[in-house]
């Protein structure tokens, strides 16, 4: 065979054509060559690719050096969707290589700097190794590095865009989503792709909101801080908008769903969960003061002593104070120290086991067995002990950032009662009014700020010292005393609905005054009421119990030491 050389001499760079003759043992043949690329002239060593009439390439002085990989893909691509990549192997001479080699393809995601798949080797045509059908199955920055023995390597980058928008997610958290109660959470409803990539909706649409069981406490509100006017029915999503941001509010320990629907998108449901499985019994009496705190993480089956993670913020000896969840954190206010001497101090953690005093709020005076509630999203303590055992009228509230006391503001003096909020309304119940004196009375109020009060009587007996929580919609008072210091409790059951009593408990953990009642959630996944230590006035208890019915009561696990008017808690860090 013979080639004319002029053609390609002097002209490394630009596509040439030519004739070439050659000659076998049989025949004649002329055909055309087509050159291009860049490379040295056949003289310098450099290589010439032409196709014959059958398509089988060949070279004059053929380059056998590796030389550098070239990766040819798309700069953007829609997750889930196949795209092609090329990878191309050139020697030296920059001209297709095409002695056999072996090519490794690795994709990452940087955006989560996981790899994609296991890396692939290629097969060889041609000097083209083709990687096809591929996709990739979310959003974000990827990158391919293409290697070969000998060769330079190639990295390349491509982004993975969302598909069209086809349903509703919540995201922002976890499912089912665990919320303290009295606490502000945040949930977002977005739009997605098919394969949950959040991306935004064309045009506005309007999504449903539904709570269940009816009759919850949770409510939502389209700020990201639980303030302003509550969201009711159905909440707009604007064209182009991605994500609705919605705030979440609970102030009663309970499990339920929230659902989410649209006509643009399927039905979808978030459940949730304010009684957690962390429990907290916080310090306690049974002759001398504790400043212990028993924690349980199985809802109560099992406890230990929660040492704080810093020794310098231990929990200080209090017995008689009101402990409550208040925007994720755990406070406990007032109390009797040891002596019995009142506090008007205020204790924070966000743990459980590390206590610090709150510098900018304390109680109005020193003061214990109050009734402690959170409302219109505040804390409020109501009444209390004062020096000498005196009840007290006094009303003070606290936004976690500024205290405020309203005095007497309608609020006749209560200690030792049970109070809760609900629908709007704080409702405090029995307790002791007049040093010793204790009352069947209701007192109630509608008022935003608690300034004015209304009375009624539905029990026919004084309660005090009681154990109460509430649960499934209900209200429950759990034992107590019908008389101070009497020695005499009693292990009736009543709610507040009817202000009848249920029935007497199975159990004698009930026949104690003050316990400690909390809700929270045991391995069954299935809220329950949790009663925890007490006292007859005699023996100081170390007893748990668990109902879901107020009257049947099982024992759980005991508490790591006995005592009583140590509250009880369900909190969980972190949230």
């Amino acid at each position: 065979m013979s080639i004319n050389k002029s053609l390609f001499r002097d002209k490394p760079c630009r596509t040439r054509s030519g004739t070439i003759l050659g000659t076998s043992t049989l025949v004649l043949w002329a055909l055309a060559l087509t050159f291009s690329g860049c490379m040295g002239s056949p003289e310098s060593g450099g290589s010439i690719q032409f196709q014959t009439y059958n398509d089988n390439p060949y070279y004059y002085t053929p380059s056998q050096t590796p030389g550098w990989l070239q990766l040819q893909a798309p700069a953007s691509v829609t997750v889930s969707k196949n795209f092609s990549m090329e990878v191309l192997a050139r020697d030296v001479f920059s001209n297709p290589y095409l002695l056999p080699v072996n090519v490794t393809l690795s994709i990452t995601n940087t955006t989560t700097s996981t790899a994609v798949a296991p890396p692939v080797t290629l097969s060889q045509f041609n000097g083209l190794f083709l990687y096809a059908p591929f996709s990739v199955p979310q959003v974000g920055t990827y990158t391919i590095s293409a290697t070969a023995p000998g060769f330079a390597p190639y990295t390349s980058t491509f982004t993975a865009l969302p598909g069209p928008p086809t349903q509703l997610v919540f995201s922002g958290g976890p499912t089912p989503r665990q919320l303290n109660t009295s606490s502000c959470t945040p949930i977002a409803i977005s739009v997605a792709d098919a394969g949950g990539n959040l991306t935004t909706n064309p045009s506005a649409i309007t999504i449903s909101l539904v709570t269940a069981p009816a009759g919850n406490g949770l409510t939502f509100y389209s700020s990201a801080d639980c303030s302003g006017t509550a969201v009711t029915g159905s909440v707009p999503m604007v064209a182009n908008a991605g994500t609705l941001t919605l705030s979440a509010w609970d102030d009663t320990p309970e499990q339920g769903t929230l659902t989410a629907s649209s006509a643009s998108f399927p039905t979808i449901t978030l459940p949730f969960n304010t009684a957690g499985s962390s429990v907290f019994v916080l310090g306690g009496y049974n002759g001398s003061y504790s400043n212990k705190v028993q924690g349980s993480t199985d809802g109560g089956q099992s406890w230990t002593y929660m040492n704080p993670v810093n020794p310098s913020l231990p929990f200080p000896s209090l017995a008689y104070g009101n402990a409550v969840v208040f925007n994720n954190t755990l406070y406990y206010l007032g109390g009797l120290t040891t002596g019995g001497v009142p506090s008007s101090a205020i204790y924070s953690s966000t743990n459980g086991t590390d206590w610090n005093l709150v510098p900018t709020a304390q109680l109005p005076q020193s003061l214990y067995q109050g009734q402690v509630v959170v409302f219109n999203h505040k804390l409020w303590y109501l009444g209390g002990y004062t020096t000498g055992a005196v009840p007290t009228s006094t009303v003070w509230s606290y936004d976690g950032t500024t205290p405020t006391t309203l005095g007497t503001s309608g609020f006749s003096a209560h200690a030792g009662g049970a109070v809760y909020s609900k629908d709007g309304v704080v409702y405090v119940m029995g307790g002791d009014q007049t040093a010793g004196s204790i009352t069947s009375r209701v007192s109630y109020s509608t008022n935003a700020t608690l300034t004015t009060w209304t009375f009624t009587n539905i029990f026919t007996s004084g309660l005090a010292d009681m154990a109460y929580a509430l649960f499934d919609g209900l209200f429950y008072l759990i034992g107590g005393q019908t008389a101070i210091s009497s020695g005499a409790p009693i292990n009736t059951v009543s709610t507040t609905t009817t202000g009848t009593t249920l029935g007497t408990a199975n159990n004698t953990c009930v026949t104690l005054f003050g316990s400690s009642a909390t809700v929270t959630t045991f391995a069954v996944n299935t809220p329950q009421m949790l009663l925890t230590g007490g006292t007859d006035g005699t023996i100081y208890s170390a007893e748990t119990c668990v109902s879901t019915d107020g009257v049947t009561w099982t024992p759980s696990g005991n508490l790591m030491q006995n005592g009583a008017f140590a509250p009880s808690v369900t909190f969980t860090p972190g949230l």
